[in-house]
């Protein structure tokens, strides 16, 4: 019995195979790997994601919704890594010696069933992906401005119905035999509806950037930095506007045109990805850290009063310790919230006291307030 270890040699290479070939062939494999670490992280967030909405599950229907929402992305995810799974199984094991080796079986078994539930299932994830993102982008825009918003999601809006016809297509042809993403037909349907994924994404990505800018533009100015980078800091953004799923569909994309092994990779991890872009979303807002429709409009509109005499009393007298300057922050006529800033020193230098007060609006039109007092501890 040699005892001797094997080594990496020239001699043992695939016979007939080119340098390129082998490249091929290990981003194939790789890609597979990456997909299983990527699905542990997308089952890790929906395990805390499903907990969290749990806990007021018959509280908040928009929770019922978001609790569906995830269950089936994570249903479509684990059904393509089960795909995946077969599929490399078959590719590297069983058909290992399919002519041309495992990049050409892959190409001419795209039709089969195994590979076909990899297809189907990575297009549906796709589409809700896309669906909540252009969601997400109508909460943002109409909790700040409803001018222009439908103008706006327009093109969105169209993008994903091309979106849907063209995945339609292309499901339709990669299941006749023979055919795959990589065919020479006469009409490309994967380039074009990659294509159109793509930009849909890089769209709504943008214009959710651009208005958390300008609403983190708003509340700095208002509030102070502190105040404006709670929500709108560099990390909320990226995960508010799915950035990460962005720039998979462009990693893919690239590869993919330029028909460059790397598209292996990106191809099979974007499975997951797309999902996991859209449940961040989901879990900032179950966490309370989301930006939300009420979170937006009440950030909005804030007035700030300093030292009146009494918190249902804005007109009251200058006292000893206080002072009658009034600023009003407030974007509307009528504020949602008044801060009050009052020294309970009659010197004006002693401990202070911040009384939050929401202003509602009864039956008969009169404003109402509720005072709610912070007082630091000595």
């Amino acid at each position: 019995m040699n005892s001797s270890l094997p080594v990496v040699s020239p001699a043992y290479l695939p016979a007939n195979e080119t340098h390129l070939e082998i490249y091929n062939e290990r981003t194939l494999l790789d890609g597979a790997i990456m997909t299983g670490v990527v699905y542990g992280i997308h089952f890790t967030i929906f395990v805390q994601t499903a907990y969290l909405l749990s806990r007021d599950l018959y509280k908040k229907r928009s929770n019922q919704f978001f609790l569906a929402y995830i269950t089936v992305m994570f249903i479509l995810g684990t059904l393509f890594i089960s795909s995946s799974s077969r599929v490399a199984q078959m590719t590297f094991v069983d058909d290992r010696d399919y002519p041309g080796g495992p990049v050409a079986w892959a190409a001419a078994a795209f039709s089969i069933p195994a590979n076909l539930l990899g297809n189907v299932t990575f297009t549906l994830a796709n589409w809700l992906a896309d669906a909540l993102m252009i969601w997400r982008c109508y909460i943002i825009w109409t909790a700040l401005t409803r001018h222009y918003v439908w103008l706006i999601l327009t093109i969105p809006c169209l993008l994903w119905m091309v979106s849907f016809a063209m995945g339609t297509l292309l499901l339709t042809q990669v299941s006749q035999p023979g055919l795959s993403i990589w065919s020479n037909s006469s009409v490309n349907f994967a380039l074009t509806y990659f294509s159109v994924s793509l930009t849909l994404n890089i769209l709504t990505t943008v214009l959710i950037l651009v208005r958390l800018f300008q609403y983190r533009y708003e509340m700095t100015r208002s509030l102070g930095r502190a105040h404006g980078k709670y929500y709108t800091s560099v990390a909320a953004m990226l995960v508010e506007s799915a950035s990460l799923y962005a720039a998979c569909s462009l990693l893919f994309l690239v590869p993919y045109v330029l028909n460059h092994p790397l598209q292996n990779i990106f191809m099979q991890v974007l499975s997951q990805v797309q999902i996991i872009a859209p449940l961040l979303v989901i879990f900032r807002v179950a966490s309370g850290h989301g930006l939300t429709s009420t979170s937006l409009k009440t950030d909005s509109h804030v007035s700030f009063t300093t030292n009146p005499s009494s918190p249902m009393d804005h007109a009251g007298s200058t006292r000893a310790g206080e002072s009658d300057l009034s600023t009003d922050l407030s974007t509307v006529s009528r504020p949602d919230l008044i801060v009050h800033f009052k020294d309970t020193d009659s010197e004006g230098c002693g401990q202070s006291e911040l009384m939050l007060t929401p202003v509602s609006q009864d039956k008969r039109g009169d404003v109402t307030e509720k005072v709610i007092e912070l007082k630091p501890e000595p």
